[in-house]
């Protein structure tokens, strides 16, 4: 690969991490401002946004590498660029199913769940999330072929024991979250049946969980063309230099996967787009206080004293809040 085919790569790196880095900053700031979304909802959804930041910063911090005069010996740039991406990726993966997984749990056992899943464990869950992550990039990183390019140095090097593991792992965490997502199907299904069979209306009643269900498959589906290629070179680790156009697809997806999730978490909890718009509008006060104005009766009429406990709102399992 020339220095001028290694720049344009690099220029187009930079403009998808400048894409992730942006609405997830956007996102995070608007998730952090409200009031309404229950806390074991918000801090895993919150986490998942920080990877994604991570994750575009990553590749930011590569690109200004590349275009800078600083030389760093290629071995310790690809371990640290690839242990900061391996990381990053296994705990989008490993939130993503934790969140398919208590929402299965949660309507199916609400009374339960209600009493049992405190903010406390919440943020035990997430912290713990991170220190696997740490450790399953390290763990990888230690099987791997002590051959590096300037421009390639993730994927194509990982040793076969490593690849091994990193299949393992992301095929149990997807079809679980799969058989979490189905049962979520099936039990709302059950639900919106019994509904109407009482002559209740049940429009809109399951619209924010029908969305988690959405991304969780969207989530999944952009990264099935990466997992065939790590399948691919756990078969063929010989033909790793004639698969890059296939690498570069399949790693493309997974960044824009990135610079999805914003978008459809900001859109996912009203108040959490209200406070979107309030920041794209920063620069016109009438439009930020009329998007303020319609923030505090989405709080008035969603959150009554009787909604909240311990300081934050009620989990509500089969609502609009999960």
């Amino acid at each position: 690969m020339g220095p001028e085919e290694s720049k344009l790569r690099m220029s187009l790196y930079l403009l998808i991490s400048l894409s992730i880095l942006l609405p997830n900053a956007i996102t995070l700031v608007s998730m952090g401002r409200t009031r309404g979304i229950p806390q074991n909802i918000k801090i895993p959804t919150m986490n998942l946004i920080i990877c994604d930041i991570l994750s575009g910063l990553s590749i930011l911090l590569r690109s200004i590498l590349k275009f800078s005069s600083v030389e760093i010996p290629p071995n310790a740039s690809c371990f640290i660029q690839s242990s900061w991406t391996l990381t990053t990726c296994f705990g989008s993966m490993l939130i993503v199913a934790t969140i398919a997984i208590d929402r299965c749990i949660c309507l199916y056992y609400e009374n339960a769940y209600i009493t049992k899943v405190t903010v406390r464990r919440v943020i035990m869950c997430q912290v713990a999330t991170w220190v696997l992550s740490l450790v399953y990039s390290l763990v990888i990183l230690v099987d791997h072929v002590p051959d590096y390019t300037d421009v390639r140095c993730f994927n194509p090097y990982i040793g076969p024991l490593g690849r091994g593991l990193q299949l393992t792992i992301g095929i149990t965490f997807r079809i679980l979250a799969f058989i979490s997502y189905v049962f979520i199907y099936v039990r709302i299904k059950q639900m919106v049946k019994s509904d109407l069979k009482k002559g209740l209306k049940t429009k809109g009643t399951f619209k924010t969980t029908y969305k988690l269900v959405l991304i969780g498959v969207i989530f999944h589906v952009m990264y099935f063309p990466f997992l065939c290629y790590t399948i691919y070179l756990i078969i063929y680790p010989e033909l790793s230099q004639k698969t890059e156009t296939f690498l570069l697809i399949s790693s493309f997806l997974v960044l824009l996967n990135s610079c999805v999730n914003p978008f459809v978490y900001a859109w996912r909890f009203p108040e959490c787009r209200l406070e979107a718009k309030k920041i794209f509008f920063f620069f016109n006060k009438n439009k930020r206080k009329a998007e303020d104005e319609k923030r505090k009766r989405i709080l008035v009429s969603f959150l009554d004293t009787s909604s909240y406990r311990n300081g934050g709102p009620n989990i509500v399992c089969n609502g609009n809040s999960s």
